[in-house]
Protein backbone atom coordinates (compact mmCIF):
# COMPACT_ATOMS: atom_id res chain seq x y z
CA UNK A 1 0.00 0.00 0.00
CA UNK A 2 2.94 1.94 0.98
CA UNK A 3 4.63 1.83 -2.27
CA UNK A 4 1.86 2.47 -4.39
CA UNK A 5 1.04 5.85 -2.62
CA UNK A 6 4.52 6.43 -3.06
CA UNK A 7 4.53 5.72 -7.19
CA UNK A 8 1.49 7.91 -7.19
CA UNK A 9 3.07 11.00 -5.94
CA UNK A 10 6.13 10.04 -8.16
CA UNK A 11 3.25 9.66 -11.24
CA UNK A 12 1.85 13.16 -10.05
CA UNK A 13 4.98 14.91 -9.93
CA UNK A 14 6.10 13.85 -13.12
CA UNK A 15 2.49 15.28 -14.30
CA UNK A 16 3.13 18.74 -12.76
CA UNK A 17 6.68 19.18 -14.41
CA UNK A 18 5.71 18.24 -17.72
CA UNK A 19 2.50 20.38 -18.12
CA UNK A 20 4.84 23.29 -16.72
CA UNK A 21 7.65 22.26 -19.45
CA UNK A 22 4.86 22.68 -21.83
CA UNK A 23 3.15 25.55 -20.30
CA UNK A 24 6.77 26.80 -20.59
CA UNK A 25 7.05 25.89 -24.17
CA UNK A 26 3.75 27.30 -25.49
CA UNK A 27 4.87 30.28 -23.75
CA UNK A 28 7.89 30.28 -25.76
CA UNK A 29 6.39 30.09 -29.15
CA UNK A 30 4.00 33.08 -28.38
CA UNK A 31 6.84 35.04 -27.36
CA UNK A 32 8.81 34.29 -30.55
CA UNK A 33 5.69 34.70 -32.82
CA UNK A 34 5.12 38.25 -31.19
CA UNK A 35 8.77 39.46 -31.18
CA UNK A 36 8.53 38.48 -35.02
CA UNK A 37 5.01 40.52 -35.59
CA UNK A 38 6.97 42.96 -33.60
CA UNK A 39 9.97 43.33 -35.96
CA UNK A 40 8.04 43.15 -39.11
CA UNK A 41 5.74 46.05 -38.24
CA UNK A 42 9.11 48.29 -37.51
CA UNK A 43 10.11 47.61 -40.74
CA UNK A 44 7.10 48.15 -42.42
CA UNK A 45 6.93 51.63 -40.40
CA UNK A 46 10.28 52.46 -41.31
CA UNK A 47 9.62 51.61 -44.96
CA UNK A 48 6.63 54.15 -45.11
CA UNK A 49 8.84 56.70 -42.84
CA UNK A 50 11.99 56.75 -45.98
CA UNK A 51 8.87 56.57 -48.80
CA UNK A 52 7.34 59.70 -47.46
CA UNK A 53 10.63 61.23 -47.55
Amino acid sequence: MKNESIVWWIVMILVVILAFYLLMAIFGLIYKILVVIVLVLVILWLLKQVKKK
